[in-house]
């Protein structure tokens, strides 16, 4: 008797070693299934309410992804900076445009840097219009300077009279090469561009 109950024993402990692994993978499954329930489940209550609120971490993450980059500040100026820009733009200004300003022919040529036309079509022209407010501003000799598309932009002539006193900060312009230089258009007066000289 007592060797029938050793081997049922051993026959039982043989059987639930055999039959664990089974068991074990039976319960994985059951679990799948009850967690994709629950996902259906939390779909369709999303579709009903709504999406469900994210907490703070993942929301600045999606904000962050769906955020255009800023853009560069325009440059800090104090205002001494300012008031001297400003009166070099005034004392820039043509008394009498007809008289006071000349072209580059008439100055014996343009003999500065010349921007590659790839470079130039893609920024410069008229298609390219900018404001001159917060770029980087010099003043060259009294004359202002700024930079616009990798290159310092100064001016040779004076600005029309006709002009608005704030034009450099208001109006859009660009620069354009004709027939013998480069000039700066303003949108407001297309007919008159004066003289300025490029420079890296």
């Amino acid at each position: 008797m007592k060797f029938t109950r050793i081997k049922s024993t051993a026959f039982l402990a043989t059987l639930l070693s055999i039959a664990a692994p089974f068991c074990a993978a039976q319960e994985h499954p059951v679990e799948e299934k009850t967690a994709s329930k629950a996902q259906q489940k939390s779909h369709e209550l999303d579709r009903v309410q709504g999406p469900r609120p994210q907490p703070q971490h993942a929301q600045a993450a999606t904000q962050k992804q769906n955020s255009p980059q800023k853009k560069a500040q325009p440059q800090q100026v104090s205002p001494e900076q300012l008031g001297a820009q400003r009166a070099a733009w005034l004392e820039h200004r043509a008394g009498n445009w007809l008289t006071n300003h000349r072209t580059w022919q008439e100055r014996g040529g343009y003999s500065g840097y010349r921007i590659p036309d790839r470079q130039f079509h893609d920024t410069f022209g008229p298609g390219n219009g900018f404001h001159i407010r917060g770029l980087p501003l010099t003043l060259v000799d009294g004359s202002p300077r700024f930079q616009y598309g990798g290159y310092w932009v100064k001016l040779i002539d004076p600005w029309p009279e006709y002009w608005g006193d704030d034009w450099y900060e208001t109006d859009e312009v660009y620069v354009n090469y004709v027939g013998d230089g480069y000039y700066l258009f303003n949108d407001r007066y297309p007919s008159a561009g004066f003289a300025v000289s490029i420079s890296m």
